[in-house]
């Protein structure tokens, strides 16, 4: 009878070890891991160097001489402007905005913070900010004659002025 009970439980040790192999083989302990794929990746954005103090004066006077000082505030330059969006961390509310559903339901069609704020300039019903200082922002409220208010050489430093606000 021991002999017959020494089997039983030498059966069952068998049994068990077996079980234990078919889990961790179904379980993948003992398989290859998947090959890699070919998925590219995104490019890692190029940090823009830093504009010289000349560049973002000219930008600086492109926002006064075409008059986003009379709805859009940055401190110490247009402190009373409140019927848009404030500008004083423009870089951060850019990349708030392309991540936003309403943008991505809108007919912007920005990929990078520079390209955003030209289209916001120049097209600027492509996308309505959702709030204003006063409430929601409403759809035509900024003019839409930049194209023929800025000259072509105040483009470039103005978007690069407004990149530069809250970095």
């Amino acid at each position: 009878m021991r002999d017959t009970k020494q089997t039983q439980v030498h059966h069952l040790a068998i049994l068990f070890s077996a079980l234990l192999i078919s889990l961790a083989v179904a379980c993948g302990a003992n398989s290859t891991p998947p090959p890699p794929t070919n998925t590219p990746r995104p490019p890692t954005p190029t940090p823009e160097p830093r504009p010289s103090a000349a560049q973002l004066a000219v930008g600086k006077a492109v926002f006064i001489r075409v008059g986003c000082v009379q709805c859009h505030k940055i401190t110490g330059i247009s402190d009373n402007a409140v019927s848009a969006p404030s500008l004083d961390d423009a870089y951060h509310l850019v990349i708030n905005a392309l991540k936003s559903p309403e943008y991505k339901k809108s007919q912007g069609k920005a990929k990078t913070p520079r390209e955003f704020i030209i289209e916001s300039i120049m097209e600027p019903d492509a996308f309505t900010y959702p709030t204003c200082p006063q409430g929601p922002c409403v759809k035509g409220t900024m003019p839409n004659n930049y194209n023929v208010i800025i000259r072509p050489d105040e483009l470039e430093p103005l978007v690069t002025f407004l990149l530069w606000q809250g970095r």
